[in-house]
């Protein structure tokens, strides 16, 4: 009988690592100084280079960053839920001053500045992923709870973390890192699936096709994800008996993976451990939500000191 682990970014900041979405606000501070989120509908503008490539200024586009997210952000400058916000993004303040009547003069406005703006809001897939590999390993010990909890050679271990805290400190064999790792390729972004080309035309006619591409761009490519470890998902649908989720939030944009496991997984026989950290009210949230997907085993619970 094996376990399958999934494990969020509280898995991380258990053992004392800097991976929260305000780490990387922070990052961004201390690597900027001069950015400031206060540039009142300022676009920046590319700069064409010898190669033919677009380059921005860096506090100018990390000062705009700070700005549409934390408007975005459900706690505005305290970074908390990052991958959403970058899927609701509010940008028609900088489209707003035009005086010009010429409606043909406003269509090519508009596009210039989507080009600028859509290409600088881009760049944080570049801080992001960078951010990422500096981030260092942990030199917390074993957390002695999990490390009974788990069998490091027959579990499975689902982890959305770009890290590698489980195979360093507990020699997992079976993981799968289903969103990349430290120095690969990184998913990164939203799951609003909306369509708000109409809406950017209605609003402000030349943006649309920019704005479409930014959106697409920053979508999570959950299905590319699902398909490329699609091994690892045929490798636990027969044995897998118990499930535990270990700082794991799921997010909207994730559940897609739990709607898989369900679909593969035979779980009227599985019970599904929620961790005791999380108080009656969010356990109950997280089981509408496995639920939802398709879950129709047990819930019990497990502790980690």
């Amino acid at each position: 009988m094996n376990s399958l682990f999934l494990i969020g970014n509280g898995f991380d900041l258990a053992h004392g690592m800097k991976t929260s979405y305000e780490n990387f606000h922070d990052y961004l501070k201390e690597n900027h100084p001069d950015a400031k989120a206060s540039f009142g509908g300022y676009v920046p503008e590319s700069i064409t280079m010898p190669d033919g490539g677009e380059s921005y200024n860096d506090v100018e586009v990390v000062g705009l960053l700070f700005e549409v997210i934390s408007n975005a952000e459900p706690y505005g400058d305290k970074w908390s839920d990052l991958e959403t916000s970058v899927g609701y993004l509010e940008l028609d303040d900088y489209f707003s001053d035009w005086d010009d009547d010429n409606p043909w003069h406003k269509v090519y406005r508009n596009q210039d500045l989507a080009d600028n703006l859509v290409g600088a809001i881009l760049e944080i897939t570049e801080y992001f992923a960078d951010w990422i590999n500096e981030i260092e390993p942990t030199d917390s010990l074993p957390i002695a709870d999990f490390v009974k909890l788990i069998d490091k050679k027959n579990d499975f271990f689902l982890t959305f973390n770009y890290t590698d805290t489980l195979e360093m400190l507990y020699e997992a064999e079976n993981v799968c890192h289903i969103h990349g790792e430290q120095g690969g390729e990184l998913l990164f972004g939203h799951g609003n699936d909306e369509d708000y080309y109409e809406e950017n035309m209605g609003r402000n006619v030349g943006s649309e096709d920019r704005l479409q591409y930014m959106q697409s761009k920053l979508r999570k490519n959950t299905e590319m994800a699902l398909k490329k470890n699609q091994g690892f998902f045929s490798s636990i649908s027969k044995s897998v008996k118990k499930i535990y989720s270990y700082g794991f939030s799921f997010s909207k944009v994730d559940e897609v993976y739990v709607h898989e496991l369900c679909r593969i997984l035979p779980t009227a026989d599985i019970t599904w451990y929620l961790n005791d950290y999380d108080d009656a009210s969010k356990q109950d949230e997280y089981k509408e939500i496995v639920r939802s997907c398709g879950f129709k085993g047990s819930f019990d619970t497990y502790h980690i000191s």
